[in-house]
């Protein structure tokens, strides 16, 4: 056996030296991206992970696009007005748009993805965020066809979008991928197979030429996208990195130009390993756990969910688990500069203190009367020694406050998605949102009672007004009440508790230019640059 390590030792890193050479003798050329867990789909419809998202970014253009400091820009839109009653906005396509096979982007190609999107069949999880668009909730549930959305092409060149009530927001929503143009004439051909390599037909900086599941996506640059000139790197490949320490290693090893996350290790010892390499940066983005509110013996036990979040020490979490600078959380929206939001909500009891461990015990003793069988329950997560650990720390703080026997279950990222969505098998879940939109509106949307990625099951007719309220409000005070006011009845519904806010990590080789750090965590290949 000792042998046999041996062996696959030294394969392996004649292995490493081989892809470090390639990297090295390609690195003009090619962009070796870590993009962490597999992508879910390239389906702009369908996909929901981030790494899935980094991708379609680079694939695909929409209407606007997000600046490098969280601002709305014009993507394919070149420009845009709206109606005296906000009910109403255009978008005006830029003539240079073409799809990746040259052929003239046009409006009804936007018409065609949208309706798409919100038809039920497709399973959009990204759909509730379209709810602003007329008829769109009739449509998402059935009651209407697509064709009634309040989308049409207003000539070739021109989008028509109509609002069910004002969304001063709406540009924002429109950079989603979900809003990405779609070849309407090579969908309705290809069927679900338009997202194979070499027929994928997007409008964006680079095209589809190569995906090998488990291992990476590679993509070309589109000669024909319309800031061709712009882009410096010609070819960039996505390595599927679900281990944040292998990541690393390779990273050390020049196998990768940039990681999608950096391992568990002391800050100081990741300084001193890595130097500037480490970006450390805030990000707009929370860490929770969900709970499936439509199983017993959590969904009927408001008193054991409300136990369950006491008994957990979030500065410790932080402190001994993840130590790379992120907060405690004790609510979901993050506190972050240059984002409007009340009050954060207060925690009930000081942050972690014998007072809160005391009223976990209480709590804990009126839910599960004594005599009666304890619950034994699963916490579910996908791949990760980040997740593991932190599983690991929550499990081992409610065995020592509440005597809770928990079981790990671990699943890949696409099997994780599905089981978490179908509500079914899941009782306690990691849970997690990295903002899409710069607006603390955005945290709260999947909770909504109909959207699909509300995992947790959360029925509040409460919470739903609000968010409606917030949504239709056109001045900022009373928005942002209602926005702390829902974020308060999910709290008081203990559907989710929060454990910590993100930070941004990666590592950034010395020879890529172009990188700063940006607070919805888009990095699309087309602004970076190789030294000379």
């Amino acid at each position: 056996m000792l042998l046999l390590a041996l062996a696959l030792l030294a394969q392996n890193a004649r292995s490493g030296a081989h892809l470090a050479s390639n990297v090295a003798s390609n690195a003009a050329q090619v962009l070796q991206r870590g993009n962490g867990p597999e992508p879910d789909s390239l389906d702009p419809a369908r996909a929901q992970g981030l790494g899935a998202h980094h991708v379609l970014r680079d694939l695909f253009e929409t209407l606007t696009v997000v600046g490098t400091q969280g601002e709305i820009e014009p993507g394919s839109a070149q420009r845009w007005e709206v109606s005296a009653d906000g009910l109403e906005w255009r978008f005006w396509l830029d003539p240079d748009s073409r799809f990746a096979d040259g052929r003239l982007l046009e409006a009804e190609d936007f018409v065609f993805a949208l309706r798409r999107a919100l038809t039920a069949s497709t399973g959009a999880p990204y759909a509730g965020l379209l709810l602003p668009i007329k008829h769109a909730e009739d449509v998402l549930a059935g009651r209407v066809p697509a064709s009634e959305l309040g989308v049409q092409a207003a000539g070739s060149d021109c989008l028509l979008i109509r609002l069910e009530r004002p969304s001063l927001d709406l540009p924002a929503r429109l950079a989603l991928p979900i809003t990405a143009p779609l070849d309407r004439h090579q969908v309705e051909r290809d069927g679900q197979g338009f997202t194979r390599p070499g027929r994928l037909n997007g409008n964006g900086a680079y095209r589809l030429v190569e995906w090998r599941p488990g291992a990476w996506i590679e993509v070309v640059a589109n000669a024909h996208y319309r800031k061709h000139a712009t882009v410096n790197i010609q070819r960039v490949r996505f390595h599927v990195t679900p281990d944040a320490a292998q990541e690393a290693l390779r990273f050390a090893a020049q196998e990768l130009h940039w990681t999608e996350s950096v391992p568990l290790q002391p800050l100081a010892s990741l300084r001193a390993r890595f130097g500037a390499a480490l970006q450390i940066n805030p990000s707009y983005a929370t860490f929770f756990l969900g709970i499936n509110l439509t199983r017993a013996p959590l969904g009927d036990n408001l008193r054991m969910r409300q136990a369950l979040s006491f008994a957990i020490d979030r500065e410790q979490l932080v402190r001994s688990i993840t130590a790379l600078g992120e907060l405690p959380a004790y609510g979901l929206l993050p506190e972050s500069p240059g984002i409007a939001r009340a009050a954060a909500p207060a925690c009930p009891l000081p942050p972690h203190t014998q007072a809160r461990t005391d009223c976990a015990r209480e709590l804990w003793r009126l839910a599960v009367p004594e005599g009666s069988a304890p619950p034994k329950l699963t916490l579910r997560f996908n791949t990760s020694p980040l997740h593991r650990r932190t599983m690991l720390a929550v499990a081992a703080m409610w065995q020592e406050t509440l005597g809770l026997e928990s079981q790990l279950r671990q699943e890949d990222w696409k099997v994780f998605v599905s089981n978490r969505r179908a509500r079914v098998v899941t009782q306690v879940f990691r849970g997690g949102w990295n903002a899409d939109l710069l607006d603390p509106i955005n945290f709260l949307e999947p909770f909504q009672s109909q959207s699909m990625l509300n995992a947790t099951g959360l029925h509040s007719a409460e919470f739903d007004r609000l968010l409606r309220t917030a949504q239709a409000a056109t001045e900022s005070a009373p928005r942002l009440f209602a926005i702390a006011a829902a974020e308060q009845e999910l709290l008081a519904q203990q559907a989710i508790i929060p454990l910590y806010f993100y930070t941004d990590k990666h590592l950034v080789a010395p020879t890529l230019r172009g990188w700063s750090a940006h607070p919805l965590g888009h990095y699309p290949s087309a602004k970076f640059r190789f030294a000379p």
